[in-house]
């Protein structure tokens, strides 16, 4: 395959805004939680059914928050990698995305900015931008950490949706706010975990959806007119720390 034909594969798969998909299906289901008849013809009458909704509402944003943040890794990283952009996406292993939390506690600023698609400092006037620019890598780095640890929590709660959905929940409590799920970590031994997913739980679960939809299509859109289009004019977005969680 040539340089000019990797290229065009690698711009048409990075113009595809695939994971807008999971955030959109973030912002339904959260629709859909405050009000279980949310796009329905038909209002639920049953109760008991409109508990379970919520249920297997809760269950399915902590899943899809956790999808989500494998995909927005895994772009990421195929960014970095440039020209070998499509290769990476399509036979990165999963055990790169958990290597990729694992050790984001270990990274420095300089390893973030890369992420964002950030030029070098020196490249950047005023001082007054480059501070500005420099707080907003360490906003994202301490968001980062923060997403890196919530994957790791929840990864194995994923994997046990989406491998035969070996999840369930309890019978539904109108007394509680909150839902208790199981899962099935081995089908053959049957070792079993107990969660709570909690009202604030899904809550942040939520916020990390917001945080991955901001960045990664700000750092798509910079990777395009950057590195594949060789637009060497940028505009640079400036991240603002989350006040709602510390």
């Amino acid at each position: 395959m040539s340089n000019k034909t990797e290229i065009t594969m690698a711009m048409l798969m990075a113009m595809q805004p695939s994971h807008h998909l999971l955030y959109i299906k973030s912002r339904v289901m959260k629709r859909a939680l405050d009000d279980p008849n949310f796009g329905l013809k038909k209002p639920i009458d049953d109760k008991e059914l409109e508990l379970l909704t919520r249920e297997l509402l809760r269950i399915e944003i902590i899943a899809t928050t956790i999808h989500y943040a494998e995909v927005f890794a895994s772009r990421l990283l195929a960014m970095k990698k440039y020209k070998r952009f499509h290769k990476f996406l399509l036979e990165y292993y999963p055990s790169e995305i958990i290597k990729f939390y694992k050790n984001m506690n270990k990274k420095n600023n300089s390893y973030v900015s890369s992420l964002l698609q950030y030029p070098r400092m020196s490249r950047i006037l005023p001082n007054e931008s480059k501070k500005e620019i420099e707080k907003s890598v360490r906003d994202v780095r301490l968001e980062l950490n923060k997403l890196a640890k919530f994957y790791l929590k929840w990864h194995d709660f994923y994997n046990s949706y989406k491998h035969g959905f070996r999840v369930f929940a309890s019978k539904p409590n109108p007394y509680d706010d909150f839902t208790l799920a199981g899962y099935i970590t081995d089908p053959k031994s049957l070792n079993s975990f107990q969660v709570r997913l909690t009202n604030d739980k899904i809550e942040e679960a939520l916020d990390y959806c917001d945080f991955m939809f901001k960045i990664l299509s700000t750092t798509e859109d910079i990777f395009i007119q950057h590195k594949i289009r060789k637009n060497n004019k940028m505009k640079i977005t400036v991240f603002v720390k989350n006040r709602r969680r510390k």
